[in-house]
C-alpha cells in the first residue's frame, strides 16, 4: 500500500468507539455522543482557518491610572516615551 492510498472512514469511528466501550467495561451511554452516521467526505472538509497572532502593529500597555485633564498631556508623554523605545 503507497501512502495516501488509504483513506480512513468516519464510519469505523463508531465501530472503533464500541469495541474499545467494550474492552475498558466502560458505561454503554458514552456511545450516545458518538455519531453513527458515515459523517462528511474528507475532500469536501474545508480547511480550518489560521488565526493571525502576530499583533504587528499593537502595543497593550495595562494598569494606567486614572488622570484627570491636567494630568493628561504629562500621562501622554510619559507612554509615548515608553512606546517609542
Amino acid at each position: 500500500v503507497r501512502p495516501g492510498s488509504v483513506r480512513p472512514q468516519a464510519m469505523a469511528i463508531y465501530d472503533l468507539v464500541q469495541s474499545q466501550i467494550e474492552e475498558e467495561d466502560l458505561p454503554q451511554q458514552l456511545l450516545d455522543f458518538v455519531s453513527e452516521g458515515e459523517g462528511e467526505e474528507l475532500d469536501s472538509i474545508e480547511a480550518p482557518v489560521k488565526l493571525d497572532a502576530s499583533f504587528p502593529n499593537t502595543v497593550v500597555i495595562v494598569g494606567l491610572p486614572k488622570v484627570g485633564k491636567e494630568k493628561y498631556d504629562k500621562l501622554m508623554n510619559v507612554l509615548n516615551k515608553l512606546i517609542d523605545k
